[in-house]
């Protein structure tokens, strides 16, 4: 029942943008803001993403300058530790939008696309992760996708479960979705086919994972190629037999947006989005419920 918040903050006639954090206390109070890592030198710490564990360890992920990925934890009682770093890409190619999940040991998984040069010189964007467990982050980062030409990769989402297992998904430039997950030992398999390249896509997928590795994914796309309404889409994973098709799933002829999902262990999963239309706006949910 704690909370814990995060962002990046820039002092009154500052250079220097840091990343801060409060949490509650009993009673649900905030505690005060704390600084969660000291940048100088004109750095820029934006862009923290965070994760809490069930048992009240606090993760946070972070780029620095554009060219770095920070990372800091807390438990309940603890302060911000000193920050790691967990990947470091040159200033013309850079990092992007990392991304983190805690399971509910403690342990967490960060995951971030960066930029490299290849032998033509041209920027290809690696989709790298780390996890970290018993007490530290990995050494060395897994790669979860390295593209063979040079798309850019969408902002990944992540979910994780109670066994331990995360999961990952992003969309590509060609417009494809792609999703990965782990086993209960943080070791990545391969990256699976959501939808197939073809209409637009508006924002980015999400995804949801349950404890018996089954996943739903949602994201929005046009109904046809060029001048269609943006729609609710849906795809699902089982353990035992991958990807299904991808399928509409809305109740009208609105357009959609901005869809999020949520999936608890027991595999209930509920989505939630805005629909825009004539009338206004509103938001829709629809639930899953597993057969017994």
């Amino acid at each position: 029942g704690n909370a814990v918040a995060v962002w990046s903050q820039t002092p009154t006639g500052s250079t220097v943008t840091s990343v801060w954090s409060n949490r509650t206390g009993s009673g649900g109070a905030w505690q005060g803001a704390l600084q969660v890592a000291v940048a100088d030198n004109d750095r820029q710490d934006l862009d923290p993403s965070l994760a809490v564990s069930a048992n009240g360890r606090a993760f946070v992920v972070w780029t620095r300058n554009g060219s770095g990925v920070l990372a800091s934890q807390a438990g309940p009682a603890l302060p911000w530790s000193t920050p790691s770093l967990l990947a470091a890409g040159a200033v013309s190619t850079g990092v992007a939008a990392p991304r983190v999940a805690a399971d509910a040991n403690g342990n967490a998984m960060a995951v971030w696309a960066q930029g490299a040069r290849n032998a033509s010189n041209q920027v290809e964007t690696t989709l790298a992760a780390k996890r970290f467990a018993s007490g530290a982050w990995q050494a060395n980062a897994t790669v979860l996708y390295t593209p063979v030409i040079t798309p850019s990769l969408g902002e990944v989402r992540l979910s994780a479960n109670g066994a331990g297992q995360f999961a990952a998904i992003w969309a590509q430039a060609d417009t494809s979705i792609r999703a990965a997950q782990t086993d209960a030992a943080g070791a990545w398999r391969g990256a699976a086919v959501v939808r197939q390249s073809g209409t637009e896509l508006f924002g980015f997928p999400q995804v949801g994972l349950d404890s018996s590795s089954n996943l739903f994914a949602t994201w929005v796309q046009r109904a046809t190629a060029s001048s269609g309404t943006p729609e609710l889409w849906l795809n699902r994973s089982a353990a035992s037999s991958g990807w299904l098709q991808a399928a509409v799933h809305q109740t009208t002829s609105d357009a959609s947006g901005d869809p999020r999902i949520a999936m608890n262990d027991r595999g209930h999963a509920v989505i939630v989005w805005v629909q825009n239309g004539s009338g206004g706006s509103r938001v829709i949910s629809r639930q899953f419920t597993p057969a017994p």
